[in-house]
């Protein structure tokens, strides 16, 4: 089992996904260097995980979280059975969740609300110098 401190400190300083399909996919490609897995894992999900890690040579750490906890470790609106750190090759080219996805578009669609304000306000400002 993990310490919960070295968790959370893995969780802000490295570059991780979550879920366990994705994890066995970049598992298999040798793009993952540390895998987490819940206490409350299912168990068959859980020896398929574990006998790849060990194909892999990677190791795989009980953290002895529910899903629930370690999904409100990584500040995921969901619950999160496995989480795995990418390796360093890979940190770049890791694949972005839709929600990630989602986010962005809404931070660019508020930073264009913030613009548009500011320039009918630079009018108004005119059309009362004008007069």
């Amino acid at each position: 089992m993990i310490n919960l401190d070295e968790l959370k400190r893995i969780i802000e300083k490295e570059h991780y996904i979550v879920g366990g399909r994705m994890t066995l996919k970049l598992l298999k490609k040798g793009k993952i260097s540390k895998i987490f897995v819940s206490a409350d894992c299912d168990r068959n999900f859980e020896d398929i995980l574990k006998n790849e890690a060990e194909n892999s040579k990677i190791p795989l750490t009980f953290t002895g979280k529910t899903k629930g906890e370690l999904g409100v470790l990584c500040k995921k609106p969901f619950t999160v059975s496995v989480l795995s750190i990418l390796t360093e090759k890979f940190e770049k080219a890791a694949p972005k969740s839709k929600i990630f996805k989602l986010k962005e578009k809404k931070e660019v669609k508020e930073e264009k609300k913030e613009e548009k304000p500011k320039k009918s306000a630079e009018k108004v400002k005119k059309k009362n110098v004008k007069n």
